[in-house]
């Protein structure tokens, strides 16, 4: 018997019960408006005494069942939000029974379709043939709210959903359940004003109110991939939004006096019970707006009634009042009041939220082990992590496959403004950005001459004024080598290292996993010894081929979607060694170049090919040249790179064979189709781990810097402040303030890319037109567009927080 009754209990819970009572008042108040337009009654004063209570009960019964269908299947799709829920109270994150394990979530799942087959049961077996219609759209509307195939409350439309379900539909219906006439009638003839003045400013409050739900879960919803109003919007869109709803409340009360006729003592108490909205409004849009909603939620819900209530005891006080004191002990009239009896004692005598939950949260410790950020590769995203966290005082272990001392792979790379501005706030050496790198004036994109290539005879299609692009941004547009970049970066992070903090070398990550409390990586080390290294958040700064980004692909089932993408060319590139006083061959040609070209950067395109070379510093000590070559094979045999390279016009069969072998790069450009899934609960990515993109647009360092500068900021600002999701809401800013840039880059290098491969005479000939005769200002315009990124409001915040250290 204790076992049922446990069992009873906990589908109880489940069932969410208190939150059925809201509309169950809206019910009541509305069916007791539809009476006035019964056929066969003596007017106003005879209204409630003609209608079968059966009907009332079955009809209720169905708004409860259709209630009931929401919310089991509710608690079902949403079980992975509700279990990330670090915040969850009695207001938000579901009833948290299914957590416990005691209810299985099929069991859920098959209680509220067994809800929804009762309510179409009662709607076909017991309303009239014009009814039903109405009636199957609310079941429908009902079970979609969380349920396949529309997921309202997952795409951004659950706010909206339960606004029109509950205080637009279901007064409809309630009022036609009432009347014995067609709903085609009911709608032809004059509405009773106080119809319009229950619904109007009610669907508002309500959306209003889903609005702070849906804001208190944002973190975990957002984690989920559930897609709700607040998750889309972000914080401070969501509490406008909230604002100008709640204001729409308020006003649409008095519009409906106005345009309707309503009565205005009505009107104005409807008015002013619209008011505690717009006061919740003004905490949520203030500069104190709290972490944690749960107080504010708690306010919501109380308040959001106030309209209902208001009309619905103006209502029943008039009916009183017209038909005598006797009408109390008449059984129409009791029925009617019967909703608003659960609603009353749970207002009176239910129990207040613990008081725990309105308590500030403690503050997080800076212990080693159980507060460290893991960080995944030490390429130029992992270790610009590294040296913010370090002036940010935040503890980390870096974990780097290469051994100490082993050089970085890589050829030349740019760095726009953004970047360069973040190395500088970092403290990078001054060389790197005096002589050792190389300032972009001008680009000229040239017709590639397939005979050879000389800088008196060049056909440019285009000069590109990069001074004018960067003008405004106070930084130029430079190319740097990657081995020059990583050796200043790694010197920076030794500078200003702090014992506690790690860099492991030779530390290959096997596999990444997630705790409630924590997460954890499985290491090889040198090959020979394993072990797991534990933290608090893991952050993958992996590249392309991402460790992290396998396991997040995974928690959101899209692993077979989420593969690399071979763009169809090969990149052959290097880095060669000048010398001004020996004056070599190899030397004399870059030297010759650049004093023809100082400044300047030249990228020829022909058929299927692409191609570009040049001093990579003011000192005149580097070249770099690379070639793109269409290719149906990303990964060429020796032999086919022979052939490919015997084809080259001159002079880059020189600088291929007059390269060091051990700064020569051959490899496939690739990349990922974009997505902002970057972020499971505890593991974020930066950098190509997040976003690979083909080399076009220069931005592939550039990015990972920013991202990485962005992130740590974030973190900061979040995660020793609230202990259980701080570093959530870390994740979350940073995503949204990250990707829309980045997915614009992304999409306009990968177009670059093809338009590059295009081989076809007629297409060659097009591409050329358009890179002639293109209004230089729209060229311009487009570039600055999709490249600049704002880094001065990180920077700003990255020295307040810096100070506190």
């Amino acid at each position: 018997m204790s076992d049922w009754k446990s069992r009873l209990g906990l589908l109880w819970k489940l069932s969410r019960l208190r939150m059925t009572i809201f509309s169950a008042v809206t019910y009541a108040v509305f069916f007791s408006m539809g009476l006035k337009r019964r056929e066969g009654g003596s007017g106003e004063e005879d209204e409630g005494k003609i209608f079968a209570i059966s009907d009332f009960f079955f009809g209720w019964i169905f708004v409860l069942l259709c209630q009931l269908t929401a919310h089991f299947l509710g608690e079902y799709y949403d079980f992975k939000s509700d279990s990330l829920n670090r915040h969850a109270s009695p207001f938000t994150g579901g009833s948290r029974v299914l957590m416990s394990g005691q209810i299985q979530l099929r069991e859920c799942k098959v209680l509220g379709w067994i809800c929804f087959l009762l309510a179409l049961f009662i709607a076909f077996g017991r309303f009239r043939t014009d009814l039903i219609p109405i009636a199957i759209s609310m079941v429908v509307l009902a079970s979609q709210y969380s349920a396949p195939p529309f997921l309202m409350n997952h795409n951004a439309l659950g706010e909206i959903n339960v606004s029109i379900l509950t205080n637009v539909i279901l007064p409809i219906f309630a009022a036609c359940l009432a009347s014995n006439q067609p709903l085609s009638s009911f709608f032809s003839e004059s509405i009773d004003p106080r119809l319009i003045l229950g619904i109007i400013p009610a669907a508002f409050i309500k959306f209003s109110l889903f609005l702070v739900l849906n804001l208190a879960d944002k973190r975990s919803d957002w984690i989920a991939d559930k897609i709700t109003i607040p998750v889309k919007l972000g914080d401070r869109n969501t509490c406008r939004l909230h604002l100008i709803t709640s204001v729409l409340a308020c006003l649409s009360s008095l519009f409906v006096y106005y345009r309707f006729k309503s009565p205005l003592f009505l009107s104005l108490l409807v008015f002013f019970s619209c008011i505690p909205t717009v006061w919740i409004s003004t905490k949520l849009n203030s500069k104190n707006r709290p972490y944690h909603l749960t107080l504010l939620v708690f306010r919501s819900l109380q308040m959001s009634p106030l309209p209902i209530l208001v009309i619905y005891f103006e209502y029943f006080f008039t009916e009183i009042f017209k038909r005598g004191i006797f009408t109390l002990f008449d059984p129409h009239f009791i029925v009617r009041i019967l909703p608003i009896l659960p609603f009353l004692s749970n207002t009176l005598f239910g129990k207040s939220p613990p008081p725990f939950l309105f308590k500030s949260e403690d503050k997080m410790e800076k212990s080693l082990e159980k507060d460290r950020i893991i960080i995944v590769g030490g390429g130029i995203g992992g270790i610009i992590l590294a040296i913010s966290f370090q002036k940010l005082g935040i503890p980390f272990v870096l974990l780097e496959s290469k051994e100490e001392g082993e050089k970085d792979d890589g050829a030349d790379l740019a760095l726009w403004p953004s970047s360069v501005k973040i190395l500088r706030e970092l403290g990078i050496d001054h060389d790197l950005l005096g002589k050792y790198s190389y300032p972009v004036n001008k680009v000229h994109m040239t017709k590639l001459n397939p005979e050879g290539n000389h800088a008196e005879g060049e056909d440019i299609m285009r000069i590109v004024d990069m001074e004018e692009v960067v003008k405004k941004t106070g930084e130029e547009f430079r190319l740097v080598s990657r081995r020059e970049l990583m050796d200043s970066l790694y010197h920076l992070q030794k500078s200003c290292s702090v014992s506690s903090n790690l860099i492991v070398f030779g530390a290959k990550v096997l596999n990444v996993s997630e705790h409630s409390d924590c997460a954890s990586v499985t290491v090889e080390e040198r090959g020979t010894c394993f072990r797991e290294i534990n933290g608090r958040v893991i952050v993958g700064a992996d590249g392309i081929h991402s460790t992290c980004r396998k396991y997040i692909s995974a928690q959101y089932s899209s692993t077979s979607k989420d593969l690399i993408r071979y763009s169809g060319e090969v990149c052959y590139r290097g880095v060669s060694h000048v010398s001004e006083k020996h004056r070599d061959q190899l030397s004399l040609l870059f030297l010759e170049n650049e004093r023809r070209k100082e400044g300047v950067m030249t990228i020829f395109y022909g058929e299927g090919i692409r191609a570009s070379w040049g001093l990579i510093n003011r000192n005149k000590s580097r070249g770099f040249w690379w070639i793109k070559v269409k290719s149906s094979n990303s990964n060429p045999t020796e032999q086919e790179k022979k052939e490919t390279i015997s084809k080259w016009p001159h002079p880059f069969p020189l600088l291929y064979h007059s390269t060091d072998p051990s700064q020569l790069y051959v490899h496939a450009i690739s990349d990922r189709v974009p997505t902002n899934k970057w972020c499971s609960e505890r593991v974020a990515l930066v950098g190509d781990a997040a976003h690979p993109i083909t080399p076009n647009m220069g931005q592939g360092a550039n990015m990972a810097i920013e991202d990485s500068f962005v992130l740590s900021i974030l973190i900061r600002e979040h995660y020793f402040v609230h202990a259980k999701d701080g570093h959530q809401e870390a994740f979350y800013e940073y995503v949204s303030n990250r990707y829309p840039h980045t997915r614009k880059v992304a999409d306009e290098s990968y177009q670059q890319s093809k338009v590059g491969q295009w081989t076809h005479p007629f297409l060659v000939s097009l591409r050329e037109l358009i890179l002639r005769k293109m209004p230089n200002s729209f060229f311009l315009n487009k570039l600055k567009k999709t490249n600049l990124w704002s880094s001065e409001e990180w920077i700003q915040r990255f020295r307040n927080l810096a100070k506190d250290e």
